[in-house]
C-alpha cells in the first residue's frame, strides 16, 4: 500500500510541478483514502457546522459548501479531511481551531481571503446578505 501512495504522489507532482513534496504526499494520501471511501453513501466533508446543530440553518450553508469545494480544488484535499466521518464532523464543528490553509499551497491573498469569507460563521459568511455579495 505504501508503494501505491508513493506512485500517486509521483503522479500528483508530475501533474503539478509547483507542489511541495509534503503537499503531494498529502494529496496522494487523500486520493488513496477517497478511492476506498467510494463505497459509502454521502460525505460530511462539505457540510456547514450549523447543519449539525439544533438551531436550524439557511441557504448560507451552500456558500460554506462552495468554500469547502473551492478549498479542495485549490489545495488538493478537503479542509476538514479525516479517514473517519465522525472525526470530519468534529473538525467541522470546531472549524475555528481546525481550519488551516497550508502555506505550501501558495494561494494568493485573494484566494485565502475568499476561503476565509466562505468558511466562517453563518452570519459573517459571504452571501449571508444576499446573492449580490457574490456577484
Amino acid at each position: 500500500m505504501r508503494s501505491d501512495l508513493s506512485n500517486i504522489a509521483k503522479e500528483q507532482a508530475a501533474r503539478n510541478p509547483n507542489l511541495s513534496r509534503n503537499q503531494a504526499n498529502r494529496r496522494a494520501e487523500y486520493v488513496r483514502n477517497r478511492q476506498l471511501a467510494y463505497s459509502t453513501v454521502g460525505t460530511p466533508d462539505y457540510i456547514a457546522p450549523e447543519v449539525f446543530g439544533q438551531g436550524g440553518y439557511s441557504e448560507t450553508v451552500d456558500w460554506w459548501s462552495a468554500g469547502a469545494i473551492l478549498f479542495e480544488m485549490l489545495v488538493g484535499y478537503p479542509p476538514f479531511f479525516s479517514d473517519e466521518p465522525s472525526i470530519t464532523c468534529q473538525k467541522i464543528l470546531q472549524w475555528r481551531k481546525t481550519l488551516n490553509i497550508p502555506d505550501d499551497a501558495k494561494l494568493s491573498p485573494e484566494a485565502t481571503d475568499l476561503l476565509k469569507r466562505l468558511l466562517c460563521d453563518a452570519e459573517n459568511r459571504l452571501g449571508a446578505g444576499g446573492i449580490h455579495e457574490i456577484k
